[in-house]
């Protein structure tokens, strides 16, 4: 060996002995990915999309099928993705004063008068604590002009003490 190897080795058994003494104090760990999930019974996530009535566009099905597609696209992978979830499906937002009008919960796009922005917001936050909620994508609208015998009546006048959200979506479907 030449005087250069002796002292590659030194510097080696050097740097081995530094490692030892390290390895007491030190954790390495390697990974790919880790996945966590909140595990509680409301939901993780709260996404407002749209509610597909051909009314709102127009009638124009290209610029309906170009705004839907993207829309169901990110519902799908909310739905897959793991977490718990509440998507809502406003009908026409208005930027009106919201508590004056009833609220009314369906599945299948057939709301299709218009909604405060302040009804979709007490929506949202009352969704975040309601485990009736959990798993479920409905539309929510305020319409005056449908005949009641269509919807059932869950409360008259929706304040802070009254749940009016948990009775509205206990009836609706889970995975939708």
């Amino acid at each position: 060996r030449s005087d250069s190897g002796a002292e590659a080795e030194e510097q080696s058994k050097g740097r081995k002995g530094r490692r030892a003494k390290d390895s007491s104090s030190s954790f390495r760990l390697k990974m790919d990915w880790i996945k966590i999930l909140p595990g509680g019974p409301e939901p993780d996530v709260v996404l407002i999309s749209c509610s597909g009535n051909p009314e709102q566009s127009g009638g124009d099905e290209d610029q309906e099928a170009r705004y839907l597609k993207p829309k169901k696209a990110g519902e799908a992978h909310l739905r897959n993705s793991g977490l718990g979830y509440t998507i809502i499906r406003p009908s026409q937002l208005m930027d009106v004063p919201g508590g004056r009008e009833a609220l009314f919960f369906d599945q299948g796009s057939r709301l299709k008068a218009s909604i405060s922005c302040a009804d979709v917001a007490d929506v949202c936050l009352r969704c975040l604590h309601s485990s009736e909620a959990r798993n479920k994508t409905f539309d929510v609208s305020n319409e005056a002009d449908v005949g009641s015998s269509e919807f059932e009546l869950i409360a008259h006048v929706p304040d802070r003490n009254t749940d009016y959200l948990s009775a509205a979506v206990s009836s609706l479907e889970k995975n939708t």
